[in-house]
């Protein structure tokens, strides 16, 4: 057999390896050690049963579990009505007033989380009554949304508006570390949802 001198150059061999894989980073590592551990001929000097033994190795090498392997991925299923009741009921035992707030407004609105934490308390109310209709601009599509408020939403919204006194102008749920709106992050962990 020839010496790896005399067949092709340290370099080349490597980059013949790393070609025949979608992933040259990780791959390039592994060639190297390939050709310094005795791989002397790639390319078509090697043999073809010899070629084949180095491209089994290398997959082998490279084979990595999924990221989604044994995780339920895709759409989850909605809530039934049970379920949201049972959320309902215990904010309320726990008499988190803010939380059941959102959580209801975002039931009874439909909206994404970004257009719930920038409603304002103008957008809900007219004077001191919180309206039965509200109509928003959805800020993803640009499109109008109306929807109508339940009678436990409207009374928890009422019943946190007075606790925070907020006024007209402030922001519905405003942030907890300052007088803001929320961010995602922030309304993610207000309720969390367990499955």
């Amino acid at each position: 057999m020839q010496s790896f001198n005399d067949c092709c150059d340290r370099e080349q061999t490597v980059k013949n390896i790393t070609r025949r894989f979608s992933e040259p980073q990780e791959l390039t590592q592994l060639a190297w050690s390939l050709v310094d551990n005795g791989i002397q001929k790639v390319h078509g000097l090697c043999p073809l049963t010899q070629w084949e033994t180095i491209m089994e190795s290398v997959a082998a090498v490279v084979h990595r579990e999924p990221w989604n392997k044994g995780k339920i991925v895709g759409q989850k299923a909605p809530f039934k009505p049970k379920d949201i009741w049972a959320l309902r009921v215990r904010l309320q035992m726990e008499n988190r007033v803010r939380e059941l707030a959102l959580f209801n407004l975002g039931i009874d609105s439909k909206l994404r989380g970004c257009d719930l934490v920038a409603l304002k308390v103008r957008d809900v109310c007219h004077g001191d009554q919180v309206a039965s209709r509200a109509t928003v601009m959805q800020h993803k599509t640009h499109h109008p949304v109306q929807f109508e408020l339940t009678a436990t939403t409207r009374e928890a919204l009422q019943q946190w508006i007075k606790t925070a006194k907020l006024k007209s102008e402030d922001y519905i749920f405003p942030s907890r570390l300052c007088w803001c709106r929320c961010n995602l992050d922030q309304l993610n962990r207000k309720v969390p949802i367990q499955y």
